[in-house]
């Protein structure tokens, strides 16, 4: 786990207390550099049950999933995020691969608010925040 407190420009609505999880290193710390220049607080996991552990723990603004934490594919991950919200259900953005852009409208209807298609563009994530 990497916990970072914001050390850039404070957002106009206020820092985000945000959780960043991936099975990939390099898209957290790109995620992770990105939205704490913005001012935002990160939490970061590598594991899904790291993830889920920190989840049930701590109240999030925005939880930021990659859908290599899950075995099972995107729709089983975020299931298994909502289901582990003891508060306030978070926004939730999915990270995909291309190869799974099928599944996009399942993750809507499963609760997503955004999904993007690894790789991404880091200003299109600080964008719809």
């Amino acid at each position: 786990m990497i916990a970072a407190s914001a050390g850039g420009k404070v957002p106009p609505q206020g820092p985000l207390n945000i959780l960043v999880a991936d099975g990939e290193r390099h898209i957290v710390r790109l995620i992770q550099v990105n939205l704490q220049r913005q001012g935002h607080n990160l939490t970061c996991a590598f594991a899904i049950d790291e993830a889920i552990s920190l989840h049930t723990a701590q109240e999030f603004d925005l939880v930021i999933l990659g859908e290599t934490l899950h075995p099972e594919g995107a729709v089983s991950l975020l299931k298994l995020v909502l289901n582990a919200t003891a508060h306030n259900a978070p926004k939730i953005i999915l990270l995909i691969s291309k190869f799974n852009e099928c599944d996009i409208p399942a993750l809507y209807e499963a609760g997503a608010h955004l999904v993007l298609t690894k790789p991404f563009n880091p200003a299109e994530l600080i964008a719809r925040l």
